[in-house]
């Protein structure tokens, strides 16, 4: 069944209720499907590690969500600060507090129509948006927030050049500046890195004592921290061996983008997905066989349709490429900020 869907939704978009007999797929996803392919304990880019040195935040975020008084919340962070971390285990203790909740995600690569707004039904509901910020449909959901009878609740995690866009929105619609709430990730001490990339170095085999020289050179990054952990761990990387890095973190995401194309193919299949990577985490999300992706391939890095279409499916089973409705997405985001920065932008 789960191919029956790719294909009718590939291939015949819109069609689901005719071909197979059951509603279309919308922009809302339970937390499971979420984050389904993002807690696999062998990837280097994963959400299942533990949560160091967030309590705070956590509950802050909790607080506001069960509190009736505040119908959106901002959850504010810098790429790679944890702040889809943050929303599944906040998302997981909402769940167990209210259980009355309806906890709904929106994919990040499907836009809200009024009929989605209309199926989720009469309950009370909390929707979460990650990467609001770079979403063009806030206005529909912060209507439907505004309407008391949808009993809903929007929590929205973003970059923090996103806030006055958000509040601007909800004034748009009608939404009092008391509602809206705003939780910002504080830095990182060096002492919840260092429990961090213990925690990782430990699950991982690797060099426990490492921990601290990754804590003093990441800290200020928890994703970088967490990918740094493991490449020390699973390459047996020395630490001292990139310590005197100009840009460490620069260093452990060039690191990772050479091992995701290492342990994917191999031979002159390496410089080719290493062209897919540059021109998906431009171009993402993306459609496998989008004749202007697949265009653009071929024109820009000389690659034929075959080619791509093959390494593109390798990507998406080795856990680089993500599935979110019908498109692909990239991940972590600071993955594909990291390639754009090395590859598309010079000091001109």
């Amino acid at each position: 069944m789960v191919d029956r869907r790719d294909l009718v939704d590939t291939y015949f978009r819109g069609q689901r209720r005719a071909l197979l007999g059951e509603p279309e797929a919308g922009p809302f996803q339970t937390p499971e499907e979420f984050f389904k392919g993002f807690i696999e304990p062998d990837r280097y880019f994963t959400h299942g590690w533990e949560l160091v040195g967030r309590q705070d935040e956590l509950n802050q975020l909790t607080t506001l969500l069960i509190d009736d008084s505040a119908l959106v919340t901002m959850l504010l962070g810098a790429p790679g600060n944890g702040k889809t971390r943050l929303l599944r285990e906040v998302v997981g203790r909402v769940q167990r507090e209210r259980p009355d909740f309806a906890v709904r995600f929106v994919s990040p690569t499907e836009d809200i129509k009024a009929q989605h707004l209309e199926e989720l039904g009469q309950g009370a509901k909390l929707l979460v948006v990650d990467d609001a910020h770079d979403r063009d449909d806030l206005n529909q959901l912060m209507r439907y927030a505004s309407a008391p009878e949808n009993k809903a609740k929007l929590l929205l995690a973003l970059r923090p050049y996103g806030r006055a866009m958000v509040r601007n929105q909800a004034s748009l619609a009608a939404v009092d500046s008391p509602q809206v709430a705003t939780v910002e990730l504080r830095a990182r001490s060096k002492e919840d890195a260092r429990a961090l990339a213990a925690h990782v170095l430990q699950a991982c085999g690797g060099p426990v004592g490492a921990a601290e020289a990754i804590a003093e050179l990441t800290y200020l990054t928890p994703l970088v921290t967490v990918l740094a952990a493991q490449i020390v761990a699973k390459e047996n990387m020395p630490p001292a061996l990139i310590g005197n890095s100009e840009n460490f973190q620069e260093h452990v995401l060039a690191r990772l983008e050479k091992i995701i194309a290492g342990q994917i193919v191999t031979g002159s299949d390496v410089p080719k997905l290493q062209a897919v990577l540059r021109m998906v985490a431009l171009l993402q999300p993306v459609v496998f066989d989008d004749p202007g992706l697949l265009n653009v391939l071929r024109d820009v890095e000389g690659l034929e349709q075959e080619d791509v279409q093959r390494l593109l499916r390798l990507l998406s089973e080795g856990g680089v490429l993500f599935k979110r409705g019908l498109r692909h997405r990239l991940a972590p985001d600071l993955l594909a900020d990291s390639i754009i920065q090395r590859n598309f932008i010079d000091a001109n």
